[in-house]
């Protein structure tokens, strides 16, 4: 025979279990309508108002318990903890109660991904599914150091899991042979339930691009895209740090050292004519460069130094004397432009002839590593004329810019036409300066001596 004690335990546990069933299922039907969700109003009740906890809609046990983590519904937790204790293996809605994690604002996911040479980008909070709080303010994809960083945390005193998407992030690399893959973009989803165990999903659009520097593939995932052999700690957490990747370039991708360049060649081409122009300075590379690569670039114009004439077609050698200051023209540009990353914008110009602008050709004897480099400086001649024909015969500092004498003049012939022939001393004679019997410039060309210039 059951004794007076166990009798009266048993009538108070079914009265407490029927008020307390009774509360929540009105609180249910009572407050549909009071906010956006289940996971909203327990967000509120627990952080602004705690006795409001009771009038929102819960789930269960598992809200009861996230209740007494609170600390202000002792005694309904204690009940909570209780029944599930003697329920404990008894299926509730085809699910094992053991199973449940009371997963509250407690739950925790850190996860950073690294490039060992680039950076990363935040990419964007989408498809919170559960937790991150009212407003999903307590999940963010951020990037300090340039290390992409996923954190978030669960709804505070309820059982909601945590589920939301970092999409967009942008993985770029430093080292890639060439510019046009040099960069991953992924996708990547935690998904931290209730019921069972955690997964993590990463989606990439360039799988082959990437590795881990461990030497396991980038994303490092099953057909299905979810995370393969997580640590065993991580699937079943509550605060989850998942350990940090680390990622680079594949070695077939990735750039050898940057070679010492060994030759630099001259040359001006037509930028724009007629009016005021706003032109640009620029490194461009099959490889990607930085501004510390502009040393080994430069090194070319003390090794051999060359000029294509645009308005004869000529190509000649030049003894290096003609190339000090063309070092200078490729450093400062690198520095201004950062290598090949950005493009800067030089001074506007006022020509009404032809512009036309300093580039620098530098090659290495290593295409593989060191491919051709151009630099596209802020060095500018205004010519009479726009065509080919009017383009300067004389590398940059070795045009006799005031072959008329009127350079001080703002009508003067020598602003508009800037390199009529080259300097005195210039090591091809045929492009020196030609002049009257009388020793006075001409008035009209060619003004070359030799007749080389195809001016009519």
């Amino acid at each position: 025979m059951m004794s007076t004690v166990s009798t009266a335990w048993i009538a108070c546990w079914l009265l407490l279990h029927a008020l307390v069933g009774s509360a929540l299922v009105a609180a249910e039907v009572g407050s549909a309508g009071a906010c956006a969700g289940a996971e909203a109003c327990v967000e509120e009740a627990s952080e602004d108002d705690p006795l409001a906890l009771l009038q929102a809609p819960v789930r269960g046990a598992a809200v009861a318990a996230g209740a007494a983590e609170d600390g202000w519904s002792l005694s309904l937790g204690a009940f909570a903890g209780a029944e599930e204790q003697m329920l404990d293996g008894v299926l509730r809605n085809g699910r094992n109660l053991s199973a449940a994690r009371h997963l509250s604002d407690s739950f925790k996911f850190l996860w950073s991904i690294a490039v060992k040479d680039g950076t990363a980008t935040t990419g964007t909070v989408t498809d919170q599914k559960n937790g991150c709080g009212k407003h999903y303010q307590k999940c963010h994809c951020d990037n300090p150091q340039n290390v992409f960083t996923m954190k978030g945390r669960g709804t505070s005193g309820t059982a909601t899991g945590l589920d939301f998407t970092c999409e967009g992030v942008v993985f770029h690399f430093n080292n890639a042979r060439s510019p046009d893959r040099n960069k991953v973009t992924c996708t990547i989803r935690t998904q931290m339930p209730v019921w069972g165990a955690n997964h993590l999903h990463v989606s990439c659009d360039s799988t082959w691009i990437a590795v881990q520097v461990n030497g396991s593939p980038f994303p490092d995932v099953t057909e299905g895209g979810t995370w393969k052999d997580p640590p065993a700690d991580w699937i079943h957490c509550k605060d989850c740090n998942f350990p940090q990747v680390v990622i680079d370039l594949a070695q077939s991708e990735r750039q050898g050292p940057l070679p010492e360049y060994t030759a630099a060649t001259g040359f001006w081409k037509l930028a724009g004519s007629g009016g005021t122009m706003q032109v640009s300075q620029s490194v461009t590379s099959s490889r990607t460069l930085s501004r510390s690569d502009a040393e080994s670039v430069s090194n070319s114009v003390t090794m051999s130094v060359g000029f294509e004439s645009g308005g004869t077609g000529t190509k000649m050698s030049l003894g290096l004397e003609y190339g000090h200051t063309w070092g200078d023209v490729i450093t400062s540009t690198f520095s201004e432009t950062d290598g090949t990353v950005k493009t800067r914008s030089c001074s506007s110009i006022s020509c009404p002839g032809g512009y036309f602008q300093w580039y620098v050709r530098s090659t290495s004897d290593d295409d593989k590593d060191g491919p051709a480099v151009t630099t596209q400086s802020c060095n500018f001649i205004c010519q009479e004329g726009a065509g080919e024909a009017y383009a300067p015969m004389c590398p940059l500092g070795w045009c006799n810019r005031n072959y008329w004498g009127d350079s001080g003049s703002t009508s003067s012939k020598s602003k508009n036409y800037q390199c009529p022939c080259c300097l005195p001393g210039f090591q091809y004679p045929e492009f020196e300066c030609r002049y009257d019997s009388s020793g006075e410039p001409l008035a009209k060309g060619p003004y070359t001596k030799g007749n080389s210039s195809l001016i009519p």
